[in-house]
């Protein structure tokens, strides 16, 4: 079991965001879920970003890929929830190797 003390409809909507944003630039490949230590880990084996992009995907309206879905609103809404909640949150990527994003459900100090 896994606990998480939160707005289930921010949860909801967090999870929501960040898997679907996997799922959209995965096209071949996994996209994989763990949870250690009040950690989730979301990894995708997508397309990546680029790392001049990369300092920006939590910034509204910013879109590190051409992929035709999308407005740029997805880790800038996961980012709005993180920091409304005090959950700390990290991405790292790769062009051609795939995301992964971290969410801290612990409060930061």
């Amino acid at each position: 079991d896994i606990r998480v003390e939160a707005d289930a409809e921010l949860l909801a909507l967090l999870l929501d965001n960040l898997l679907s944003n996997a799922w959209r630039y995965t096209e071949q490949g996994s996209v994989t879920a763990s949870f250690a230590a009040g950690e989730l880990t979301l990894r995708d084996t997508g397309c990546g970003i680029d790392a001049a992009a990369l300092p920006h995907v939590f910034e509204p309206f910013r879109r590190a890929s051409d992929v035709a879905e999308g407005h740029g609103l997805g880790l800038a809404i996961v980012a709005s929830i993180c920091n409304r909640m005090g959950w700390r949150y990290h991405i790292d990527s790769e062009v051609g190797q795939g995301s992964s994003v971290v969410i801290g459900f612990q409060s930061k100090p």
